[in-house]
């Protein structure tokens, strides 16, 4: 009942500890843990830190900063914590879990994100790279529903909306420009 998350995201569905099951269950990722309580929930690890949502009941996250100082809150129902690299953890915020989960339903949800944001978590869904080549198009806004399974398409239509170009290096990386 120890689950270490390299990279990613995973959603737990986790029996509670109780009569027949009395291990914690535990998710380590980058400087932290995500004890559940019972639960179901989200981490997601990417190269700034993790991010713990909570669909039901709670989850208690702990991290550690640099300086060894553990730090932890428990996370209730429709919440969110996010920890950096470097262990500082933010307060949890209320956040739409639908839309944090909707991969899981094979879609990709942005609501009013940046575009450096979205091509990361585009990048999870396929192989090759994603390049964004200028800086000017980096903290533009996206909003949008996006298959899973057609990211070149989503990756068309983004640059098609923000008035950029795209062009493909035969499978191995997407430019935006």
């Amino acid at each position: 009942r120890r689950f270490v998350l390299i990279g990613g995201g995973a959603y737990f569905i986790v029996a509670p500890v109780g009569a027949t099951e009395h291990r914690p269950f535990v998710v380590e990722a980058a400087r932290g843990t995500a004890t559940a309580l019972g639960t179901q929930f989200m981490v997601a690890r990417d190269e700034s830190g993790v991010e713990t949502t909570v669909a039901e009941h709670s989850v208690r996250v702990a991290a550690r900063d640099r300086g060894g100082i553990n730090r932890s809150v428990i996370v209730s129902e429709g919440r969110s914590v996010r920890y950096g690299s470097d262990g500082a953890m933010d307060i949890p915020q209320d956040v739409p879990v639908s839309v944090r989960t909707a991969w899981r339903h094979g879609q990709i949800v942005f609501d009013n994100e940046t575009l450096s944001t979205v091509l990361s978590r585009l990048g999870r869904y396929r192989r090759g790279r994603i390049v964004l080549a200028s800086r000017a198009l980096a903290d533009r806004r996206v909003s949008g529903v996006f298959s899973c399974t057609d990211i070149d398409g989503a990756l068309t239509t983004i640059a098609h909306e923000l008035g950029a170009k795209s062009l493909s290096l035969g499978g191995l990386a997407t430019v935006l420009f």
